[in-house]
């Protein structure tokens, strides 16, 4: 067909695409600390498990699990940690955060024991979320409640950048391993980390 006849086609087709495009392309308006309170208690969060793979007798195995914090949004959609996690921190969230990654995380892993799956399940812990010493005694109440074993929980924790934090942190650690849960360092190298401090 010539071209002339094919424009008015195209025209058309270029206004949809640059609406589309526009439609997509606007800001939403910033996370508020009210809205991610109200997705808390309307349970908006989920947990999303990453495997962990161990080579044994010459063949890959899942032996873990990762878990992962999400939230489903009813409008904006599926939204990953970096989306909210600084609105959490600022508003005092956190320990809530905290609260629901590890109750659901144990859960989790109480339901695939009930499968006779053998798999542990690491969570990240930041130093933000760890305030005080009674943390090692709730978590362990968790661990009773549900019937899991310390260790087929990890910890996997990020160090910490004041010195306030990494006294509190170390004690903390060092409960939760007396315990026998497994202890990971996170993104080890990219702060103030030394093996020293290791």
């Amino acid at each position: 067909r010539p071209l002339a006849e094919l424009m008015p086609t195209t025209s058309l087709m270029m206004n949809a695409l640059a609406r589309l495009l526009a439609s997509h392309g606007a800001a939403a308006p910033p996370i508020g600390a009210d809205e991610l309170r109200q997705a808390i208690a309307s349970h908006e969060l989920l947990l999303h498990y990453q495997p962990i793979l161990s080579r044994r007798d010459h063949e890959w195995r899942v032996t873990g699990t990762e878990a992962l914090v999400r939230w489903q949004h009813p409008k904006r959609g599926l939204l990953y940690p970096g989306q909210f996690l600084k609105v959490a921190d600022a508003a005092g969230l956190l320990g809530e955060l905290t609260d629901f990654v590890i109750t659901s995380a144990v859960q989790q892993a109480a339901a695939w024991d009930r499968r006779s799956l053998d798999l542990t399940v690491a969570i990240n812990l930041a130093p933000a979320l760890v305030r005080d010493l009674g943390f090692t005694e709730r978590f362990m109440r968790v661990l009773r409640e549900y019937e899991v074993a310390p260790e087929r929980i990890t910890f996997e924790v990020i160090e910490a950048a004041s010195p306030l934090d990494r006294a509190l942190l170390r004690e903390v650690v060092s409960r939760l391993r007396l315990h026998g849960v497994t202890l990971s360092l996170d993104d080890f190298g990219t702060g103030h980390s030394s093996l020293t401090e290791l």
